[in-house]
């Protein structure tokens, strides 16, 4: 699955003409260098998901963040399933009975994350271009395969009046047991199970 909006890396897959049957971002991450993984970049002849970050939005499109606030977007396993294709007439309801394109809640779908990765060196935050990667990380023990996602985005932060620096983000480590273990503050998002640049065992 992968997360669809305006601002999307890879929206029509790897072409600039309008795909709207792609799934190139649904494809997992696993076992690949870093240079690879990377915002999706994966450079393979024998795949079809190769080279998204090679891919942006098209100039002026945004993934739009209030600051404080809340945004929508919809996961899917291939666009055709969203309202960026088809007129929306391909979306449906989960199992849970809950429409397709409700907001996105961390708190509810705890296998998903959001967070905010300046690409550059340098964060500004009035207005902010920065890449949004989208993560999960499937614990195989637990359930499922040991795969990663890694999306990219170009997003636009609006409202923010703050100016204070963000923190440094801190690889995050088990807690589940020992919650004095667990890292306070900002921490780096999970990659893991790649040939490098893994932040957890």
């Amino acid at each position: 699955m992968a997360v669809w909006n305006d601002g999307m890396y890879c929206r029509n897959g790897n072409q600039t003409e309008d795909e709207q049957d792609a799934e190139l971002p649904c494809n997992p991450l696993y076992m690949l260098p870093k240079e690879q993984w990377w915002f999706h970049a994966v450079d393979n002849s024998l795949t079809r998901w190769s080279q998204c970050d090679k891919y942006p939005p098209p100039d002026g499109e945004f993934l739009e963040i209030p600051a404080n606030g809340n945004f929508t977007v919809q996961i899917a396993t291939n666009r055709a399933f969203t309202t960026l294709s088809f007129d929306g007439a391909y979306t449906s309801d989960w199992t849970d009975g809950q429409p397709h394109l409700d907001a996105f809640c961390m708190l509810k779908m705890k296998a998903w994350r959001l967070a905010l990765l300046p690409r550059g060196s340098a964060l500004r935050l009035i207005p902010s271009l920065i890449s949004l990667p989208a993560l999960l990380t499937v614990v195989s023990a637990q359930c499922g395969e040991p795969n990663m996602y890694h999306q990219g985005f170009k997003c636009n932060v609006t409202g923010a009046t703050s100016t204070t620096p963000l923190a440094v983000a801190q690889p995050a480590v088990w807690c589940e047991n020992d919650q004095s273990k667990c890292v306070k503050g900002a921490r780096q998002m999970i990659y893991w199970n790649q040939l490098d640049g893994n932040n957890i065992e």
